[in-house]
């Protein structure tokens, strides 16, 4: 899917299957941005500081980042890791396991972050792609955002995505077999 940065954006109504609270969770994608820029790619927060849950960004520095609030407003934890190149796919996942989350690229264990028992705010806005401040640009494929389950703690080989442009390939899991997405507008 590609994101052209100004008016291409997805949106799902907001779902239980957004609300980590203090579980176990892992957040997957490939991407390719064409710009080295502060970019929000998806997540559940509003322009504005409230009602804010998580959320993938993109830093002009370079990193990227998983920012939480536990409280619906200001950012709380930020897991920063690695750096992003442009016009190249890269394999992002971001994976929690009991008081740790994990932060890889390219399959590659980039940091470790301790959120300890936080529990993640319970947002009650939609699910956004691309359509949030410092909006995306470039293509997202095979996103994949899975509840009750942290998948990776160690390195291993992402999937092998050969059709990066396929929309359809948006999944979140909530502890049972993969469904698509059946609220996507």
């Amino acid at each position: 899917c590609y994101l052209d940065g100004f008016s291409t954006n997805i949106s799902a109504v907001d779902s239980d299957d957004f609300h980590f609270a203090a579980g176990d969770f892992t957040i997957e994608f490939w991407m390719k941005t064409e710009l080295m820029a502060l970019q929000v790619i998806f997540g559940q927060r509003q322009d504005s500081i409230n009602n804010n849950s998580w959320f993938v960004v993109l830093f002009a520095d370079g990193t990227i980042k998983l920012e939480i609030s536990t409280s619906g407003g200001a950012i709380t934890h930020t897991v920063s890791m690695g750096s992003y190149t442009i016009n190249t796919w890269m394999h992002i996942a971001f994976s929690r396991v009991g008081s740790n989350i994990y932060g890889f690229i390219n399959g590659i264990l980039s940091t470790t972050f301790n959120i300890g028992t936080a529990s993640l705010y319970n947002s009650t806005h939609n699910f956004r792609i691309g359509n949030i401040s410092h909006r995306y640009k470039g293509y997202i494929d095979t996103l994949r955002v899975t509840k009750g389950l942290g998948r990776y703690t160690n390195n291993f080989i992402p999937t092998n995505n050969e059709d990066h442009y396929n929309l359809s390939a948006i999944f979140f899991h909530h502890r049972q077999p993969p469904q698509k997405l059946p609220y996507l507008k």
